[in-house]
């Protein structure tokens, strides 16, 4: 193997990596192999036919496109160590040239681990600590809904009131022309709730089923929906049907019935709950305030464009999981924001960049605090990890060196983050 270095902006290094034929055979011959365990020959078991044989089946190319990745993943580790590069990040590599009986020739573009040249005085650096007070509105909100789920439903022939339940048709247009998603059958709307667009339930309360009404609503300048925030949205409705909602009282009897001892048990529980839920959402924000005013106030190194890719990438994967677990196709998605995913991938791309600064502040802090993690907390951890796992194979995988060091990393993180709590939160 042989290669060439080329020092790239912002700390990339592209690599021209030379694998020469004997080498590459070696690869080839280990591809065969590995296929010939599971390749089926007429006249011989399976696994069992001449290696030649199995070669002249599968043929040079496919046998080629095994071995690439076995290839490429020795010789770029050799090339790396050999030059002690301290990467980060996923290498972007290319093929220039790969034909059966010849040298493999191809590229490997890494970043290199940027530095945090000047790291913010966090003895400076004060974040406001949040209230994980439950306020009662949210507690009788959780018991309306409830409530609302036991509800007793009555189609009525009158106008929709502030208490009632409306199934409509509606049609959404900007400067009458239909926006794409924005057409919706049978919606229900609960006239109690308060999340809909400023306006709207106004607009159709006293409608009864079979009315219609043609309505023109502004939408807040902060909508998520980027491409209608702000704008003038114009309504065709029709109103299906209105449902009278008669609610059971909230008493022991209705209690027993959702399997609790009282009203008064269900309402500690739900008070349990919601205190959970602040005190984790509190925990989130303040140590990504805190990280993040860490990461504006230090002084970094030029950060590789790969390595800002690479986060992005990351990010667009996250969301594509988050909108798709909600039930929504990734593509709708897109659609209804008029972008593609290159577009999503530029807008990512402050955040991306703040996402690896934090990280790099995070890994400077951890040696600045003399963060360590012991064997025994490693241990401890990654047991109640694989407690998690049924099969074998899985609990195996968590004691893995690859994972231990993950975890290693995770653990050190969090230490981390606790130390800069107690000196920066007050």
């Amino acid at each position: 193997m042989t290669y060439t270095r080329e020092n790239l902006p912002k700390l990339s290094v592209k690599l021209t990596i030379t694998i020469d034929i004997d080498e590459l055979d070696d690869h080839i011959e280990n591809a065969a192999k590995a296929a010939a365990k599971d390749f089926a020959v007429a006249g011989f078991r399976k696994g069992h036919a001449p290696l030649e044989m199995v070669k002249e089946k599968i043929g040079e190319m496919k046998l080629l496109e095994a071995a690439l990745e076995p290839a490429v993943r020795k010789s770029l580790v050799e090339a790396i160590t050999t030059e002690k590069l301290e990467t980060v990040g996923a290498p972007d590599i290319r093929v220039e040239k790969s034909a059966p009986g010849n040298p493999l020739i191809y590229t490997a573009t890494l970043a290199l681990m940027p530095t945090v040249e000047k790291l913010a005085d966090y003895s400076k650096i004060k974040v406001e600590a949040k209230s994980n007070e439950v306020p009662e509105s949210k507690i009788e909100d959780a018991i309306k809904e409830l409530r609302r789920m036991q509800a007793k439903e009555v189609r009525v022939e009158r106008g929709v009131t502030e208490k009632d339940k409306a199934v409509v048709d509606f049609a959404m247009k900007r400067e009458h022309v239909p926006i794409e998603g924005g057409q919706a059958k049978d919606h229900t709307i609960y006239m109690e709730e308060n999340h809909y667009i400023p306006g709207f339930k106004e607009q159709i309360l006293g409608l009864k089923e079979g009315e219609k009404k043609n309505f023109t609503l502004k939408f807040p300048d902060n909508h998520y929906q980027k491409q209608i925030a702000g704008a003038e949205i114009e309504y065709d409705l029709t109103m299906k049907g209105v449902f009278e909602m008669t609610l059971p009282e909230f008493n022991d009897e209705f209690a027993k019935s959702l399997g609790a001892e009282n009203a008064a048990k269900v309402r500690e529980t739900i008070f349990g709950n919601m205190k959970e839920e602040t005190e984790e959402e509190n925990r989130r924000a303040t140590e990504v305030e805190m990280l993040e005013k860490l990461a504006d106030q230090s002084v970094f190194s030029e950060i590789p464009e790969l390595l800002v890719k690479s986060e992005g990438e990351a990010m667009f994967h996250e969301l594509e999981h988050s909108i798709e677990d909600r039930g929504i196709t990734f593509a709708d998605y897109l659609r209804d924001l008029k972008k593609t995913p290159n577009d999503l991938m530029k807008d990512f791309e402050p955040q991306a960049l703040r996402r690896v600064k934090v990280a790099l502040v995070l890994g400077k802090c951890s040696n600045e605090l003399k963060t360590e993690v012991t064997e025994e907390e490693l241990e401890v951890e990654l047991d109640k990890i694989s407690k998690e796992y049924e099969k074998p194979e899985m609990k195996e995988r968590v004691h893995s060196p690859q994972f231990r060091e993950h975890e290693k990393i995770v653990l050190r993180n969090r230490k981390t983050i606790e130390a800069l709590k107690k000196l920066m939160v007050k």
